[in-house]
């Protein structure tokens, strides 16, 4: 009678111990997933708030540039020295950096944006020899 009484006492601990255990992994689960949720959250307002920099940072250099009276390239080089890397589109439709390096983009939203757009838009790029950039692109009525 004592052996039975035992080993009803043993099962039933071993149940209670295995629905705590199944308790603790989803509350385990549970902080994981909430915490994953917290992380995307706080990346996702990070990104938006830099790419709401960035726009404003096109936008101001391309009134600086629309407004600027530049008549050539060496003074739009030395008027826009330290602002970063940005592109320029030529006549025959490349994309042209200050130093004079031809950039070849594969990315059409980004040309049309240019050639018909009125606001800034963003797009991922790989640009060929020189890696993976986060563009910005707008119109510029300018030439030089």
């Amino acid at each position: 009678m004592l052996a039975a009484v035992l080993a009803a006492a043993f099962l039933v601990t071993i149940l209670l111990l295995a629905r705590s255990y199944r308790k603790l992994n989803e509350s385990i689960l549970n902080e994981r997933v909430e915490a994953v949720q917290q992380l995307g959250y706080l990346l996702s307002s990070r990104v938006t708030m830099l790419k709401d920099s960035y726009g404003n940072e096109t936008r101001q250099l391309a009134a600086l540039l629309e407004n600027s009276n530049v008549s050539g390239w060496e003074e739009m080089r030395r008027m826009f020295l330290n602002s970063g890397e940005f592109l320029l589109v030529t006549a025959d439709g490349k994309l042209q950096a200050p130093d004079g390096s031809i950039w070849l983009v594969k990315d059409d939203d980004l040309r049309v944006n240019i050639a018909r757009g009125t606001d800034v838009v963003s797009s991922f790029a790989t640009v060929q020899t020189r890696g993976d950039f986060w563009l910005f692109s707008i119109r510029v009525n300018v030439t030089l």
